[in-house]
């Protein structure tokens, strides 16, 4: 058995203007892929949580909800591997919650034998669940820039839709579909749901009411690359 690392980092968003930080590390173990480097952090790593877990867990029918959380999800494909960046918000754009993993590299053989397959699996199957699963804040609605990660859908009970870039040829054709939530505009590519989900479409409009309208759905992208190199930088993510 082999370990991939998540690295959560909670941002307890109190009353008061303090913020209590607690930093903890959580090795979570896969049978298959290899993580190229061990994290680094305060005390021993023998794959138990550090620190304590507080856990709360989406209820079945919390789809039926309003829209109170939200999940924004990427995944960077660097030399060094893909690794996953999962930051939760209220609906103001608050942080609650962010964790990131280690980087995973897949082998010769294991790009042979997945093939096409390969980068969804790695960014919705096993980086992307294993961040949402993971997470101490539930959300009923989650954002994502990568294409890759929009088969977390299959996973999930929330709807999982993608901001596309402007020019993506397959952005256009989902949008062809009809499963655009919103059509691309001014500087942003459409919102879109998985194709075996188009009932997500009019799910995810009637969550986004909640918001107000100036949010702006791909600013919280530029704040977890942010967040990942301020985190290398403090020895978190090595």
């Amino acid at each position: 058995m082999v370990g991939i690392f998540t690295k959560p980092i909670n941002l307890h968003i109190l009353d008061s203007p303090n913020l209590t930080r607690d930093y903890r590390l959580v090795r979570l173990i896969s049978p298959f892929f290899l993580t190229q480097s061990p994290l680094l952090a305060q005390g021993s790593v023998s794959g138990q949580t550090l620190g304590i877990q507080v856990s709360r867990r989406l209820h079945p029918n919390c789809y039926n909800m309003g829209l109170t959380n939200l999940g924004f999800l990427t995944v960077l494909h660097e030399a060094s591997g893909y690794l996953g960046g999962y930051l939760v918000t209220n609906i103001w754009g608050r942080p609650l919650e962010f964790r990131l993993t280690s980087a995973v590299q897949p082998n010769r053989v294991q790009h042979v034998l997945y093939a096409g397959t390969l980068e969804p699996y790695i960014c919705a199957d096993l980086i992307g669940k294993t961040l949402v699963d993971k997470a101490a804040v539930s959300v009923q609605l989650l954002l994502t820039d990568r294409a890759s990660v929009l088969d977390l859908r299959l996973k999930l009970e929330c709807p999982v839709v993608w901001l596309a870039s402007t020019d993506d040829a397959q952005a256009a054709a989902l949008a062809q579909r009809g499963l655009a939530v919103t059509p691309a505009q001014a500087g942003q590519g459409p919102l879109l749901c998985h194709p075996r989900f188009p009932e997500d479409v009019t799910r995810t409009r009637d969550l986004l009411g909640d918001l107000d309208a100036a949010f702006d759905l791909a600013e919280p992208f530029g704040r977890i690359r942010e967040a990942i190199g301020e985190a290398r930088k403090m020895g978190v993510h090595k």
